[in-house]
């Protein structure tokens, strides 16, 4: 069933996951420019290296990525943005191709916020301070439309939203101390009904 608004990724995938039975959960961008036969490899890569989540990198080296400079240079400069602010044992958190635990995407979804443009990073960076395993596999991508250019406006939401998963981290060390800030919240909100 489709949303009646846009709400962000984050945020449909949280209700889709109320649904899964399964052991595994994929994330596969519907725009068809990653091919579903390659799941098989995350899966095979998941086994080998007994990770917890797989996530298709372009900036593997066997990866085979046909996409627009412009891109390319946002894509390494985002991940040189990721290795600075949270040392991520990854290179391309953003590739719409990842392989999941389901029990270990259920702990962690626990704890992301973000609903849109860092959404995959939230996920990542709590999944990796936790202590749980990522591997990365190679991709082939293949677009299957023109890229549009990514504008300012987006632009700036992306920084600023992995810039709020800092703070979150490192700052207010939220992610350690989630259900003080729930607790926290909670109290706010029912002050703010008494009134």
């Amino acid at each position: 069933k489709r949303n009646k608004y846009n709400r962000g990724k984050g945020r449909v995938i949280k209700k889709a996951l109320h649904y899964v039975t399964g052991d595994y959960v994929v994330f596969l961008d519907a725009d068809m420019d990653l091919h579903p036969i390659q799941i098989q490899t995350l899966f095979d890569i998941m086994r080998l290296d007994k990770a917890d989540i797989v996530i298709g990198s372009k900036l593997h080296p066997n990866s085979i990525v046909n996409y627009p400079l412009q891109r390319r240079i946002m894509s390494f400069v985002y991940y040189l943005l990721v290795k600075i602010f949270f040392s991520l044992p990854c290179h391309d958190t953003q590739t719409g191709l990842k392989l999941f635990k389901t029990d270990v995407l259920r702990k962690v979804f626990h704890r992301v916020l973000v609903k849109k443009f860092a959404f995959d990073l939230e996920v990542l960076v709590n999944a990796h301070h936790m202590g749980y395993k990522i591997a990365e596999a190679p991709i082939v991508l293949k677009p299957q439309r023109r890229f549009g250019r990514i504008g300012w406006g987006a632009t700036f939401n992306i920084i600023w939203d992995t810039l709020a998963v800092w703070y979150r981290m490192y700052i207010l060390k939220y992610y350690d101390h989630i259900d003080y800030y729930r607790r926290k919240n909670l109290a706010k909100e029912f002050r703010r009904m008494r009134k």
